[in-house]
């Protein structure tokens, strides 16, 4: 069994990284990896204006459907869902950033606790999000 998975792998949902796209970043905060999740394009647009990174313009549609996630300091290899908890699988990589799309379809329109997990089984950063109904 993985070090991050606490039941055996067949009771996860495995989640696909979609069109991730990747690069350096200057951290001007001298702090561990952190992330954001996006479910607007307001706000996704504004995030990566403020954080100096490349602007990604997600259709209506892909809103609708995805969660857009923004990963800075942290690769993101592979996910995983059980319940209630999205596990993120990577590793740290200083003055990066990664953006990629997590698919809505296997979770539930209430809070979901969102995690980064080192391949040892260290989990790094965590947020709980509130999914919201498609339009």
């Amino acid at each position: 069994m993985d070090n991050f998975l606490s039941h055996p792998s067949v009771e996860y949902i495995p989640l696909s990284i979609i069109n991730p796209r990747e690069g350096e970043w200057q951290n001007p905060f001298d702090s561990k990896p952190f992330f954001f999740i996006y479910q607007d394009r307001d706000s996704l647009a504004a995030k990566l204006i403020s954080y100096g990174l490349p602007q990604i313009n997600p259709s209506a549609e892909e809103m609708n459907d995805y969660l857009v996630v923004v990963s800075l300091d942290f690769i993101i290899k592979r996910g995983y869902f059980r319940f209630l908890t999205v596990k993120l699988v990577g590793e740290a990589r200083e003055n990066s950033y990664q953006i990629f799309y997590l698919t809505k379809k296997y979770f539930p329109r209430r809070v979901l606790h969102f995690a980064f997990y080192t391949e040892e089984g260290e989990k790094i950063s965590w947020e709980n999000v509130e999914i919201k109904s498609s339009l």
